[in-house]
């Protein structure tokens, strides 16, 4: 609330500095004609390196992007002896003592 009311005050304060009538025009008048002719030079110069930055960083895109199409399609491969490319097969027991059967059934029993 304060930070407007401040403002508020600073661009009251302004707008009739630059409004005093001075020789043949209000002073705003005076000022833009003495900083016009740097103005308009700042805002060109900016304009140009905008322009050009912008073109040089397209041109970066497109070489990253144009760079990314010709990579060759290849298979993973996994060549140490510690990884898993060999499936071994789990020996599966189909048939169980009664022993077994029942202290299964028991454990099944149990968990209900």
């Amino acid at each position: 609330m304060f930070f407007i009311i401040k403002f508020s005050m600073y661009f009251t304060l302004s707008f009739f500095i630059l409004s005093l009538p001075i020789q043949d025009g209000p002073l705003f008048d005076k000022l833009y004609n003495v900083t016009a002719p740097v103005t308009h030079e700042i805002v060109s110069y900016i304009k140009r390196k905008i322009g050009t930055t912008t073109s040089e960083l397209q041109e970066v895109g497109e070489k990253a992007f144009s760079n990314t199409r010709d990579i060759p399609k290849t298979v993973d491969e996994v060549s140490s002896e510690l990884s898993s490319n060999v499936k071994k097969e789990i020996e599966k027991h189909d048939e169980y003592t009664v022993e077994e059967r029942e202290s299964l059934l028991r454990v099944l029993q149990n968990s209900d």
